[in-house]
């Protein structure tokens, strides 16, 4: 393959974006080509060198805020007519409120699941609160010679320390468990948009 072509295929998976985007992109890969060519590796090598340019052109889209994507993607591709640009003035009441009422649902499971997870944050904390308690409250009647009870604050305060821990450990699991689930499905908005775009 030589350069012109792999720049070439790069543009064409890079479509949905900005054309100041795909730009940048195609300067970027035909320069790191160039540097090698100018280091003595033949041109199809140096090509090869740079990989797949439709795994790249994925990965650069995969990179690109969703956002940005959304934008790029909202973008039509001709000039609308003046029947449509009506249509979409009278219809934008409707689609106008089940966007906002879609992104405020979303964003508003979003909230709640973050809420629990730091609710579990807060429990844990009293816990570990409760275990503080028990080794002051040890000190304390251990001072005022009461062995028994201060024995036994001892082992409280130690038993929820413990637990406090296993409960961070834990709570560390579920956010980070979240946090993945959140950047899956993230990707998987993006591969919608990314799948739109090659298929037109």
């Amino acid at each position: 393959m030589t350069k012109y072509e792999f720049l070439s295929e790069l543009r064409e998976g890079l479509s949905g974006l900005p054309e100041e985007d795909i730009q940048k992109s195609v300067d970027y890969y035909s320069e790191m080509i160039e540097d090698q060519i100018e280091d003595g590796i033949a041109q199809e090598e140096a090509v090869k060198a740079m990989g797949s340019a439709a795994k790249i052109a994925n990965q650069i889209l995969m990179d690109t805020p969703l956002p940005k994507l959304m934008k790029a993607k909202a973008k039509p591709n001709r000039t609308l007519k003046a029947g449509e640009i009506v249509l979409l003035i009278l219809g934008a009441p409707l689609w106008l409120s089940l966007l906002l009422a879609g992104v405020l649902t979303i964003a508003a499971i979003y909230t709640a699941i973050w809420a629990m997870i730091a609710s579990l944050y807060v429990a844990v904390l009293a816990v570990g609160i409760g275990a503080f308690a028990g080794v002051i409250g040890f000190g304390v009647l251990l001072i005022e010679h009461q062995f028994v009870q201060a024995a036994m604050y001892l082992g409280l305060g130690l038993m929820l320390g413990g637990t406090m821990i296993v409960l961070f450990l834990g709570c560390n699991l579920i956010a980070k468990g979240v946090a993945a689930g959140s950047r899956r499905i993230l990707r998987g908005l993006k591969s919608c948009f990314i799948g739109k775009g090659n298929r037109e």
